[in-house]
């Protein structure tokens, strides 16, 4: 018959004896050791940020049109929005400051997560955007009079909206793409924009959810808040004394 048996681990005395040296600091000292501890972490995000990577490691989730515009969240980051706060001796709060904190918490949690819904056009037809053939996007035909035809993104919206001008509806072909470069060829750029804004008018407006995705930007694991915490109690007799935190951050 085999022994029970019954592993008991002993407690990290290093960690113990950490613990009360940072309890025992005059509060002027605890409340540097949070003031760093804060830096740090934004640190950390601004890192995030830079290789595009959530807090776990895995890539931020790409914009939905998948264009190759400056990457996402970098205005967030920076110093004019992002600090530290210290309520207490014993207490950060990294945040940020006026609106961004609203933008910085929708990409941190996603936009559902936190309720966010923005106003939108409650077109009466559906026409997918990612459809317009790549042929036909930035490119602008001249009409016979001379004039700038619309693009294609117009020529879409006046299909969605339904508000194509009436002296092309019956020869408006059914296909999606084959529309598009039947209003292109025919509708001018000013006469688009003052139909799609006849018909939005018209059309109306809806609240609808707003789907961006969480990139969680903001925060470090268990593992890095300990060899944080440990870099740190290792200046604590050196007055904390600035150096480069680099090689903690993933």
């Amino acid at each position: 018959m085999n022994n029970l048996t019954l592993r008991l681990d002993g407690p990290d005395l290093r960690r113990i004896a950490d613990d009360v040296l940072v309890m025992m600091l005059p509060p002027n000292l605890r409340r540097r050791w949070m003031a760093r501890m804060g830096r740090m972490v934004i640190a950390q995000a601004k890192r995030n940020v830079a290789e595009q990577k959530t807090v776990d490691g895995s890539p931020m989730t790409p914009r939905k049109d998948r264009t190759n515009r400056e990457k996402m969240l970098t205005g967030l980051v920076k110093s004019s929005w992002i600090g530290v706060k210290l309520p207490s001796d014993d207490e950060a709060e990294v945040g940020f400051f006026r609106n961004a904190g609203i933008v910085a918490n929708k990409h941190q949690l996603g936009g559902r997560a936190v309720g966010a819904t923005y106003m939108a056009i409650d077109y009466p037809g559906v026409f997918d955007l990612a459809k317009i053939p790549a042929d036909l996007k930035g490119r602008r035909f001249t009409l016979p009079d001379g004039r700038q035809g619309c693009s294609a993104n117009h020529a879409a919206m006046l299909l969605r909206l339904r508000y194509v001008p009436l002296n092309l509806r019956a020869g408006l072909p059914s296909g999606g793409a084959a529309a598009i470069r039947y209003l292109m060829e025919r509708v001018g750029r000013r006469q688009a924009l003052f139909l799609i804004g006849r018909g939005a008018e018209k059309a109306g407006k809806l609240k609808r959810p707003d789907n961006t995705p969480a990139r969680p930007f903001l925060g470090i694991d268990d593992e890095q808040k300990l060899a944080m915490g440990d870099e740190l109690m290792n200046g604590i007799y050196d007055r904390f004394k600035a150096k480069s935190h680099a090689a903690l951050l993933k």
